[in-house]
């Protein structure tokens, strides 16, 4: 049983990964950063070729540069986002989310609200944290750095996005209210 309800009580709701959406969203970005590092590549050996001098590969050793960084971190991102097949659990006591950084368990005490965010054409569903809610807080556990902790406060708390997940923000937000018995504000 996945969906809350009065009709249909659950001990928790899960939400789960979407590979396929995942592989549709960050494949095509690998692939075209793996091609233009392959063409740079190319564009310096046959620029070596010219004779045109040492300095000459300079700027496409920086492209070079560039195309590397953009395909290790696409790779982390999209390893990260595979590898977690249950980014988040709800249930009466709070919220448990899993991300890249490491994993943390909120009660809804700690929680001030959800809202969907959106940043550029994405969208992402903010888990608001109370300011007081830290590592080591009644209820609150966690594996995280009190670097990533803090910086997770600073943008408004867990994000997860609405890609790559297969439950709906709706459906999300109706188990939150749920749960937390209303709560927390559901926006």
């Amino acid at each position: 049983m996945n969906t809350p309800g009065p009709s249909a009580p659950a001990d928790e709701f899960v939400v789960h990964t979407d590979r396929v959406a995942i592989n549709r969203r960050h494949g095509g970005i690998l692939v075209a950063h793996g091609l233009l590092a392959a063409l740079v590549v190319v564009a310096m050996i046959w620029i070596s070729s010219l004779d045109a001098g040492p300095l000459s590969i300079l700027p496409m050793l920086v492209l070079l540069v560039g195309q590397i960084f953009q395909l290790s971190y696409h790779s982390f991102v999209y390893g990260s986002r595979i590898a977690i097949s249950e980014p988040l659990t709800i249930d009466g006591r709070g919220f448990a989310m899993n991300t890249a950084a490491g994993r943390m368990e909120v009660p809804w005490e700690a929680v001030t609200g959800v809202e969907v965010r959106r940043r550029l054409w994405n969208r992402f569903l903010v888990l608001r944290l109370h300011p007081a809610a830290q590592p080591g807080s009644p209820g609150v556990q966690t594996d995280l750095s009190a670097r990533y902790w803090t910086r997770m406060q600073r943008y408004g708390g867990p994000m997860l996005g609405a890609v790559g997940i297969r439950e709906s923000y709706d459906q999300i937000r109706q188990a939150v209210s749920y749960f937390s018995r209303g709560r927390v504000p559901v926006g």
